[in-house]
């Protein structure tokens, strides 16, 4: 109130546009304002001040693709109306041509638009005006849209064949920074089409075999690559594509690509059919596809070219098979189904298939040959690979920013940490990264005062003593444990590229006085951020810290992530404080608030704490199986006490597959489901024990396949890493690794620990 003036020093931009998205925020109150801005960001500044401003009167002039009749497209000035007030005004980076899009430029598509008409339902942008009545888009928002029949079809929508179009504010999402805006265009209509067909109208669960006929364009491939990402291990997803190029780029989603021969498809499965077919050209496959489909098994139509020639079909096979085929048409979506397959296709984005969608880019002066070649690709003419897209090459998109990268903190997000920034470069080139090693660091030696720890040797016989613990006849210095060059030796010999290195369980100290635990912990983070430095590229750091006290615990974390570059915390299962206790919320918030992952592995009972059972003392049981033992009890007491529904961000990993809960799933969950008196009611569903399991993180590191198997099968394999415990009693295993096939286990550690670049970690 009574604020008239703004003033904006040299660099301060970003603050300022901040400030402006509070003064013209839900209020929604038409007011002006004064700038002044000193520097070389006044043009910025004058920029964001009129973007800012709420727009509800006034046209606006443009640029774009015209139909005045049909089947003539003309480049041409345009003027756009008066901006609603629940639309947006955006700056078309690039705008996809869909067959829907030239059925309505020849004028035979079922919802045709009155001439004269700007074509385009989808597209991508930058915000410049939100209407009065908008409040979760702001002005420099990048933004991807396309427009449904639920929407109001055209109507709700200017056209995005043009420089700037105006379209319903609900319609419009938001995308990170990384994402580049001309590849992003090609995700909405493609990949909300392919989600719905999959999961909303067909329901295809995770273990079912997919086909999907004319995989090679841009709706196939988002079929293939859902049906991957959120598929079962083993899965089987099969595209199909008329030339090898289309082939390839089936492959490189994930599916096993054949041409369209049904003798070539049905070699690609065993039995020969398949649970679920998502058909693109039902005009031609239709027939085809029921001789394809497997008992019980679902059609999905999505595509059928119009005033093709009707396709024989035996209806006896869909009798005999019970098999169903049903039509799959976008434009009935509801704004909650988009939503939902949003949250579904950004998640799919974040995993292994970080490429983003093909696009072939066009001027916006060349769409009558865009329209053209889409065209006859609608007519089975020409190649389908990726999708068709106009680019607006009036603007420079690379000075483009979201609003995100203009908040207060962005400079300070901006300011990586060299280890990190180093990290992120090892990781990117990595073919192994090793999760689960730990260290001895010779700054670490007496730092916990009394307790140790200490190297020495009795007779040639060496020992390490923490406390009145001796650990006899196990070699720490001059072994990889405490020789960085030893270390590489053999990281190099089994092919490690990145290791994440660990405190060593015996030093966990969390059991002895808070003030001693947290000294020892300094001293070990600032000795382990001294050695990843001095092998850079070769390690990163996890942090120790002295949670018997909460406070002292987040302290040492944060120092040690914006500090030292250390890339998380690295604890114990039992530290005296059970792990769904209060206290440690605020914790697992700052985990979540500085966007590290939180590693949880066992330690041996005695060492500076209580006894453990003396059953286990017997053939080092406490290692052998004890260690499962406590990850079992870990793991049950963060789901039971609902400590990942309360941080739902919180990223945990555990070592060695997570103990014995893939085995103990099914039990937990009836105990759940009962229910018992303490399970939370967000468990009460018989889904809801194994989507919790699938939050945890998981090394590979079990000396079993068969076991690995049966952690897939209940986890899937988007939350697992490779771990050795390397230099460990039983790190040999390292030289017969587990049958990980199919499990991107280097993409998988870059997204744990926060290692992706940009390009990676959003498309």
């Amino acid at each position: 109130k009574g604020f008239k003036r703004l003033s904006c020093s040299l660099g301060a931009v970003p603050q300022m546009r901040s400030a402006l998205r509070l003064l013209s925020g839900p209020s929604r109150t038409q007011r002006c304002y004064r700038i002044s801005c000193i520097g070389p960001h006044s043009a910025n500044a004058s920029e964001v001040f009129f973007g800012c401003r709420r727009m509800s009167t006034g046209s606006y002039p443009t640029t774009g693709i015209v139909v005045q009749k049909i089947g003539v497209l003309s480049y041409s000035d345009k003027v756009l109306p008066p901006l609603p007030e629940l639309h947006v005004l955006v700056e078309v980076a690039s705008a996809t041509v869909n067959p829907a899009d030239t059925y309505m430029c020849q004028g035979k598509y079922t919802l045709q638009p009155e001439l004269p008409f700007t074509p385009g339902l989808e597209g991508s942008g930058r915000v410049v005006a939100v209407g009065s009545g908008v409040t979760h888009l702001v002005v420099g928002d990048r933004v991807i849209y396309s427009v449904t029949a639920a929407d109001g079809g055209p109507k709700a929508c200017s056209g995005t064949w043009a420089h700037h179009c105006a379209i319903q504010a609900n319609l419009a999402i938001r995308i990170p920074s990384g994402f580049d805006l001309v590849s992003a265009a090609a995700i909405p209509i493609a990949y909300l089409t392919a989600h719905r067909a999959l999961f909303q109208v067909k329901r295809t669960k995770p273990t079912d075999s997919v086909l999907v006929r004319g995989a090679s364009g841009a709706v196939g491939l988002a079929a293939v690559h859902l049906a991957r990402h959120f598929g079962a291990a083993g899965r089987v997803v099969v595209g199909t594509a008329g030339s090898e190029e289309g082939r390839q780029v089936v492959r490189s989603r994930g599916g096993i690509a054949t041409n369209h021969s049904e003798e070539q498809i049905r070699k690609a499965v065993d039995g020969g059919t398949f649970k679920v077919i998502v058909e693109l050209m039902a005009n031609e496959n239709l027939g085809s596809d029921l001789q394809l489909v497997a008992p019980g098994g679902r059609i999905a139509v999505i595509g059928s070219r119009p005033g093709a020639s009707p396709v024989a079909v035996d209806a006896r096979l869909a009798l005999v098979k019970e098999s169903s085929v049903q039509g799959v048409f976008l434009w009935n979506q509801t704004e909650q189904e988009r939503s939902a397959a949003y949250k579904d296709i950004f998640d799919a984005f974040s995993g292994k298939d970080s490429v983003a969608p093909a696009v072939r880019r066009f001027s916006f002066a060349e769409a009558t040959q865009a329209h053209d070649i889409v065209s006859a690709q609608a007519e089975g003419r020409g190649k389908t690979e990726g999708k068709i897209v106009l680019v607006n090459d009036s603007v420079d998109m690379s000075k483009w920013s979201s609003s995100d990268d203009a908040s207060p903190c962005a400079a300070n997000a901006s300011a990586v940490h060299p280890a990190r920034a180093a990290a992120v470069e090892a990781a990117r080139t990595a073919r192994i990264i090793d999760v689960h090693a730990h260290a001895v660091l010779e700054e670490t030696l007496g730092a916990a005062g009394p307790y140790g720890p200490e190297v020495g040797e009795t007779d040639g016989k060496p020992w390490y003593r923490i406390g009145d613990y001796y650990l006899h006849n196990v070699k720490y210095r001059g072994s990889p444990f405490m020789d960085a060059d030893a270390r590489i030796e053999r990281m190099d010999r089994y092919g490690i590229d990145l290791q994440v290195l660990s405190p060593n369980p015996l030093t966990y100290f969390h059991h002895i006085e808070p003030e001693q635990a947290a000294t020892f912990c300094r001293k070990h983070n600032d000795g382990l951020a001294k050695l990843v430095a001095s092998r850079q590229g070769r390690f990163v750091g996890m942090a120790a810290l002295p949670m018997q006290c909460p406070k002292l615990a987040a302290q040492e974390l944060k120092r040690s992530v914006q500090e030292l570059g250390l890339l998380g915390g690295y604890i114990g299962t039992d530290f005296g404080i059970p792990l769904d206790h209060e206290s440690l919320d605020p914790f697992y918030a700052l985990c979540v608030d500085l966007d590290v992952p939180l590693f949880l592995h066992p330690a041996p009972r005695g060492i500076d704490g209580p006894a453990g059972d003396e059953r286990l003392r017997r053939f080092e049981l406490d290692v052998v199986i004890g260690f499962n033992l406590e990850t079992t009890l870990a793991i049950s007491t963060l789901i039971y006490g609902g400590v990942l529904i309360r941080h739902p961000k919180l990223d945990i990993c555990f070592p060695s597959g997570g103990g014995a809960l893939a085995s103990l799933i099914g039990r937990m969950t009836t105990a759940a489901v009962v229910p018992r008196p303490w399970v939370p009611a967000e468990l009460h569903g018989k889904s809801a024990m194994r989507e919790q399991f699938r939050r945890l993180w998981f090394d590979t590191h079990m000396h079993d396949d068969g076991a690995l198997r049966l952690l897939r099968e209940h986890c899937g394999d988007r939350h697992l890493v490779f771990g050795t415990n390397f230099a460990g009693w039983d790190q040999e295993q390292g030289e017969n690794p587990p049958d990980v096939a199919g499990i991107d286990l280097v993409g998988n550690a870059r997204r744990l620990l926060r290692l992706q670049s940009q390009s990676q970690s959003r498309l």
